[in-house]
């Protein structure tokens, strides 16, 4: 059972939902649970959670060297290096670390240096492992630290998989190994589209999908038609009174373990 939890918008309980999957599931056997949100961790709280830091390497300007040539500028495809009247502003937390300007600029103005992006560890909690990644605030690039998360923690085994907010290639590609996609969302005026394109990852990716409504006691007949058409399974689940930030849905709402046990069973699960 591997499951990728997918959401187009924040705030639909993708957080809660992953947990409680991963909490149900480890009563069967051992299960990974992976944070791939690095820029809004929210997963991280309720575990014993021990990490290091994670530096990156980038570039830098000798001051010294520089003379304004700008072929820099014309080199970096980030925005990176502004020109600003008699000088160059170097914005490092937008640099990739590509080196495309320091192979282009004729006074070898352009040096490495390393700074800290973020950290990345794990914690365990019973049957559940979490792995996990915490972006610096004044990081712009969350890519490093997630691809530096999946070669430090590979998937293996039974797991939970919370991708980056988003349906486009850089939340995919966090889940990309997952055995089932979950699209979490709620009951909204653009609902509808949202579905239709998560239908077109599920049908691109050749795996079972399901539309997981938060927030809501049934599923809208006309969403329903839509996800039966695009092949997609659904679910509700309705709106828990007085869940607080940093409670678990199981332990406060057990009434939902029918349809969460369904859809362990739906993605894989025994």
């Amino acid at each position: 059972m591997v499951i990728g939890l997918l959401a187009g918008r924040g705030n639909v309980g993708r957080t809660t939902l992953s947990l409680a999957l991963a909490r149900l599931a480890a009563e069967r056997s051992k299960v990974s649970l992976y944070e791939y949100d690095v820029v809004s961790p929210k997963l991280i709280p309720f575990f014993p959670w021990q990490a290091e830091e994670v530096k990156r390497r980038i570039t830098d300007i000798d001051r010294e060297k520089c003379t304004l040539a700008g072929k820099c500028l014309e080199a970096c495809q980030f925005g990176v290096i502004k020109r600003e009247g008699d000088s160059v502003r170097h914005r490092l937390h937008l640099c990739r670390g590509c080196g495309a300007c320091r192979e282009v600029c004729p006074e070898r103005a352009i040096v490495w240096k390393e700074v800290p992006c973020g950290e990345i560890g794990r914690g365990e909690q019973g049957n559940v492992t979490l792995h996990a990644a915490r972006l610096r605030p004044e990081e712009g690039w969350d890519g490093f630290l997630t691809r530096k998360l999946r070669e430090t923690f590979p998937q293996q085994g039974d797991a939970v998989l919370k991708a980056p907010l988003g349906l486009s290639a850089p939340a995919l590609r966090m889940v990309k190994e997952s055995e089932a996609f979950v699209l979490v969302s709620t009951v909204h005026p653009h609902v509808e589209d949202e579905v239709k394109v998560f239908g077109e990852i599920v049908q691109g990716f050749g795996v079972p999908g399901a539309v997981v409504l938060n927030l809501s006691a049934e599923v809208p007949e006309s969403v329903s038609r839509l996800c039966q058409s695009l092949g997609l399974t659904t679910f509700s689940l309705p709106r828990v009174e007085g869940l607080a930030p940093g409670r678990e849905l199981l332990a406060e709402a057990p009434e939902l373990r029918p349809t969460l046990e369904e859809i362990i069973a739906w993605g894989g699960g025994k």
